[in-house]
């Protein structure tokens, strides 16, 4: 339950996953055809059964009833949701017996990131902000250090804006994303350059995103006039997995060697 990519990444395939994880996941699409999908989420415990697993793993945001009936199915370990993706890796290893790989999965992964990191400021300058909004219909939010802005801020020391690095610096682990914004709070996050995502799984974000940039508020904004605007595709930037962070390093900067 929510552990397909870190097993997958200590080259472990398992026989089973939940819908919301996998099907979305842009990732995974070269596994489906090896992963049932034991139903969604809430958990239909007879699609779980059939699989007849010898281990569940699942993630602390499980609530305790449905820990207790997986565990009638078969032992059932939970790992951390809200530590960082490496840790998550680290925690599942120590269940499964794959802890060397663990390390070298994370020693690739850091050093991958490094090397881009120093490449990267060939391409943006040390002062210049960098924003990423993900868009709904008739609102947006703004990345903070999870999903796609730990491959910005955390891995490749780009800068985010004054008041999302507070936001950041005032979280106990995470800042995932602002609340939802209307179009009339676009000039707060002004960034020298933008990344947005359209969320294309909800109905009139592109209707919402195609009436934005007519606006004269989105025609003010500094990467609008500079040309510094990034539009990417959500199937590959929305989610937040060993696999997907990973991918974003070689995409963000193929976007800004551009």
């Amino acid at each position: 339950m929510s552990a397909t990519t870190p097993l997958l990444a200590l080259g472990i395939t398992p026989i089973g996953g939940l819908n919301y994880e996998i099907t979305p996941d842009y990732y995974l699409n070269s596994y489906k055809d090896q992963i049932t999908i034991a139903g969604d989420y809430p958990i239909n415990y007879e699609s779980v059964l059939e699989l007849k697993p010898d281990l569940i793993i699942a993630s602390s945001f499980v609530e305790a009833d449905v820990v207790d009936q997986l565990s009638k199915i078969a032992p059932t370990v939970i790992y951390p949701w809200g530590v960082n993706l490496y840790e998550q890796l680290k925690f599942i290893a120590g269940i499964v017996g794959k802890e060397a790989e663990a390390e070298q999965w994370i020693k690739q992964h850091e050093e991958k990131a490094a090397k881009y990191k120093e490449e990267i400021k060939q391409y943006v300058e040390p002062d210049e902000t960098v924003a990423a909004i993900q868009i709904f219909k008739n609102s947006f939010q703004v990345a903070g250090n999870r999903n796609m802005g730990h491959v910005l801020y955390d891995l490749l020391g780009l800068k985010p804006l004054p008041s999302i690095q507070k936001q950041i610096d005032d979280s106990e682990d995470y800042f995932v994303y602002t609340d939802s914004l209307s179009l009339e709070k676009l000039p707060d996050y002004d960034a020298d350059r933008l990344i947005v995502k359209v969320d294309i799984t909800q109905p009139g974000s592109e209707q919402f995103f195609e009436e934005m940039q007519q606006s004269a508020i989105w025609k003010s904004l500094s990467a609008v006039k500079n040309g510094k605007v990034y539009i990417v595709p959500h199937d590959k930037w929305w989610s937040y997995t060993l696999f997907s962070t990973d991918a974003l390093l070689d995409e963000t900067m193929q976007l800004f060697k551009k």
